[in-house]
């Protein structure tokens, strides 16, 4: 799992949808947790982490569909910019199209909301095995 200590960003246009996963989040024992209410908000606070030592954003959460960039987009740009972060899809489009996409263009897993506190927990868990036991290269 994810340690407490995880750098996080909650991006989404929905204020409601921001404070329930943070709320999830802290009531899990991670602390260090930001919000962007949009993909350009997000894209700045992303950019200016990598510049402080010890501050980079590790894990986002990131909608789908938000105003001016949309998530599936912003995927793309923000990998080729930090190719390291992990980014958890967090969207009520559950579409395998669009789920297909987000993870063609850098995302490491996705969750449809409404979602819950164990659901959120085991998309991280499950993300972090993947990270850290990768399937062999062909």
């Amino acid at each position: 799992m994810f340690p407490e200590d995880t750098k996080i960003l909650i991006c989404d246009d929905s204020k409601i949808a921001r404070r329930l996963l943070k709320l999830e989040l802290i009531t899990s024992n991670f602390k260090n947790i930001q919000e962007a209410e949009s993909g350009a908000e997000a894209l700045e606070i992303i950019q200016v982490s990598l510049d402080k030592p010890g501050q980079r954003v590790e894990l986002l959460f990131l909608d789908i569909v938000m105003p001016g960039i949309s998530g599936v987009d912003l995927v793309k740009i923000l990998k080729e910019i930090d190719p390291i972060l992990v980014i958890i899809m967090a969207s009520a489009e559950s579409d395998r199209v669009t789920v297909m996409q987000t993870l063609k263009n850098g995302a490491n897993n996705y969750i449809v909301k409404p979602y819950d506190r164990g659901q959120v927990l085991e998309k991280m868990k499950c993300t972090w095995e993947k990270l850290k036991n990768p399937p062999p290269q062909a």
